[in-house]
């Protein structure tokens, strides 16, 4: 985890760069998610590793190399939009999660329960997914394709862009595989997948927000700052009744730090006015990345 943090702060460090430490890992986990887990258990959540899966049945060839061979036509698109910078990142993953799911066939899968390799697999290609993305670079496929897209479309988050583009993979591996469970489960590893990787991008970025009304508004102010270590923004304000002139408080924070508020705003005033309510998303420093990364 301290490791994880260091090349995380690396990678922030340098934008517009891509951070091949952070890539590398990223790629390693998505390649033994395909090679270790999905592919063993004929799961194929969308992408060009999903059609690798399929492909695999017939051809003998790895999964690894099929994705590389599925990539290659995309490479051409990613260098036309997005440039040599994008294209090396691109490609160093692909290579390296492409090696790593072929020499995952020398190991014994570690379980060949479908329901928990699909949730172990979700999980892992999500995360090393997202530490990619987050590196600069994609793992081809529909990585590409989602790029694309938010470049149209900034409001969709990446994780529903992936459900959208991958669905179809996922209903031809059920013909593919000769069963509706195969389809279902490549449904289920895909939302789980979708889900993971929204949490590494975005960082679960649902939170509280929180307007305080009070005559101690700037002690409660400066509590909020120094003890709580809070954000805030203060709006000038007037009441409705008496007219009089009100600093009001605005303060968004994670759900688990709503708590610490209203705590600094009862001590400091017990009759202080706190609305709280839910935020579905906060973009900004501390809460969801900026579409920088795409």
């Amino acid at each position: 985890m301290i490791l994880l943090n260091k090349l995380f702060s690396a990678e922030k460090s340098a934008k517009g760069r891509v951070n091949y430490p952070l890539l590398l890992l990223g790629a390693v986990i998505y390649g033994v998610s395909v090679g270790l887990v999905l592919s063993p258990n004929e799961i194929a959540p969308g992408g060009a590793s999903g059609l690798a899966v399929m492909l695999s049945r017939f051809l003998p060839l790895g999964v690894g190399s099929l994705t590389m061979a599925i990539n290659l036509p995309l490479l051409a698109v990613s260098l036309y939009v997005f440039g040599w910078r994008f294209l090396l990142g691109t490609v160093v993953a692909i290579a390296v999660s492409g090696l790593t799911a072929d020499m995952c066939t020398l190991f014994t899968p570690p379980t060949n329960d479908i329901f928990l390799s699909a949730i172990a697999g979700g999980i892992l290609l999500g995360a090393g997914c997202g530490i990619v993305f987050r590196s600069g670079g994609t793992t081809g496929g529909t990585d590409i394709a989602a790029k694309l897209i938010k470049r149209k479309k900034p409001y969709m988050a990446a994780g529903q862009i992936f459900m959208l583009a991958d669905g179809v993979i996922c209903v031809l591996s059920g013909f593919v595989f000769g069963s509706i469970d195969n389809a279902l489960y490549s449904f289920f590893t895909l939302w789980v997948f979708s889900k993971t990787l929204d949490m590494i991008l975005y960082g679960g970025d649902r939170g509280k927000l929180a307007l305080i009304i009070s005559p101690a508004a700037d002690k409660i102010l400066h509590r909020l700052l120094n003890e709580g270590n809070l954000g805030c923004t203060v709006i000038k304000a007037r009441t409705g009744y008496t007219g009089e002139d009100r600093d009001l408080i605005l303060c968004a924070v994670r759900k688990r730090r709503i708590t610490d508020v209203r705590r600094i705003a009862a001590e400091t005033d017990e009759k202080a006015f706190v609305l709280v309510g839910d935020v579905s998303e906060i973009i900004g420093e501390g809460f969801r990345l900026s579409d920088e990364y795409f």
